[in-house]
């Protein structure tokens, strides 16, 4: 299987050194070694590396995310035909670059996947090697439903079937109904699942998961909690174990989540460009709270501000009462600042939301804060109006939801 890491620093890259956690220009061969000798069955990766910036996420601007992301539209479009991208990233600002790439490069190209660490790798709370071992086995499983879509034979038995035992292998693999003859033969391609930008996280006490991008949330303080949109995700990583002597290591298997309550829409608009994005966002994002110093809207003009983002209470509302809130909204509808919120999960509206129309706010159902923001920065600095690409699916950022219990 040949990879491109693509390398940028963060925790995952870091030693703690007299007290303070700093960048480690050696920490990747660390990883790597340790993950050889984990899962020394699971060692088929070629590489090669690049290094577009390399700092602790917490400093990223524009800038520096428009170099990853330039990398990553450049990676998927290569002659070497990578069979996948694994970028390795800090935690902080992960939810932002991740989404940035995902909508430069749509679900139209091979696997890309962001890896983390929550604490640096030597500390044993580490997640840093879980996650790279779920993006390593996220990817080789895109390549073998990738052989299957072309036809092509792919060795030993189908990972499904794999994981049945004694009365469940005599029944046949719930996955097409099929015993192990002919059994990976006819199994429908699911190469489609496997394209776009994607987050392997492993949370403390679960299994480690694979997200969508673009419905990351930023990360809450005090916490290395990854949360997505509606708890959705991708699938999950399991470990078989027994297969490697002592070790405890095994065969590790991404499963994917086969929820029927969540449904994915197609992208309607194509990428959009990174080529116009600064250091400076021309979008201004907001959070809610109680007695809020509301900013002048004629200073924003003057900033260059072309849109304001509102992050909702958990209810979707924002304050639409008091005098300062109601004097901002009107002075960006008159001096044509679009205000949108986000955070809004569309089922039953509080009444204060009643005047979002009144004040010419603009609700964002269920689209995550985070791919709001990065989707508003990169369109308006490409010269699009918000009305051309913020409500259209791309990157698997909007989707439908019948029964959120299915998560």
């Amino acid at each position: 299987m040949n990879l491109l890491f693509i390398f940028t620093g963060g925790t995952i890259a870091s030693t703690k050194q007299e007290g303070l956690v700093r960048i480690d220009p050696f920490k990747k061969g660390m990883l790597l070694e340790a993950y050889r000798e984990k899962y020394p069955e699971e060692n088929d990766i070629t590489y090669h590396e690049w290094k577009p910036c390399y700092m602790h996420s917490e400093n990223h601007d524009g800038e520096s995310i428009r170099l990853v992301a330039e990398s990553v539209v450049q990676a998927v479009t290569a002659k070497e035909g990578y069979d996948g991208v694994i970028v390795f990233h800090g935690t902080d600002t992960l939810a932002y670059t991740a989404a940035a790439c995902a909508y430069v490069v749509g679900n139209s190209c091979r696997p890309v996947v962001f890896v983390s660490a929550n604490f640096p790798l030597e500390d044993p709370r580490s997640n840093g090697l879980d996650n790279f071992h779920g993006a390593v086995c996220f990817l080789r499983q895109s390549v073998q439903e990738r052989k299957r879509g072309k036809g092509e034979h792919t060795e030993g038995k189908c990972q499904e079937y794999e994981l049945l035992e004694g009365e469940q292998q005599e029944a046949g693999c719930q996955e097409c109904g099929l015993l192990e003859d002919g059994h990976q033969e006819a199994r429908q391609s699911k190469e489609e699942n496997y394209k776009g930008v994607f987050v392997s996280y492993r949370n403390g006490g679960e299994p480690c998961r694979i997200y969508r991008a673009t419905r990351i949330q930023a990360y809450r303080p005090f916490s290395d909690v990854l949360r997505s949109t509606f708890g959705s995700f991708v699938g999950t990583i399991t470990e078989k174990s027994g297969r490697s002597g002592d070790s405890g290591c095994g065969f590790s298997i991404f499963h994917p989540n086969k929820s029927s309550s969540f449904e994915e829409l197609p992208d309607e608009i194509a990428p959009l460009s990174i080529e116009g994005m600064s250091a400076q966002s021309p979008v201004l994002r907001l959070p809610c709270y109680p007695g809020m110093v509301y900013p002048d809207s004629a200073a924003l003009k003057k900033q260059g501000i072309r849109a304001v983002l509102m992050d909702s209470y958990h209810s979707g509302t924002i304050n639409t009462k008091s005098k300062a809130s109601c004097r901002f909204y009107q002075d960006m509808f008159q001096i044509g600042i679009p205000l949108y919120v986000a955070g809004i999960n569309g089922e039953a509206a509080y009444e204060s939301t009643e005047k979002f129309a009144r004040y010419g706010i603009h609700p964002l159902l269920r689209l995550a804060p985070v791919a709001a923001y990065m989707k508003l920065w990169l369109g308006i600095s490409s010269g699009l109006s918000p009305e051309e690409f913020l409500e259209k699916p791309l990157a698997g950022d909007r989707f439908t939801i019948n029964d959120r219990a299915g998560h």
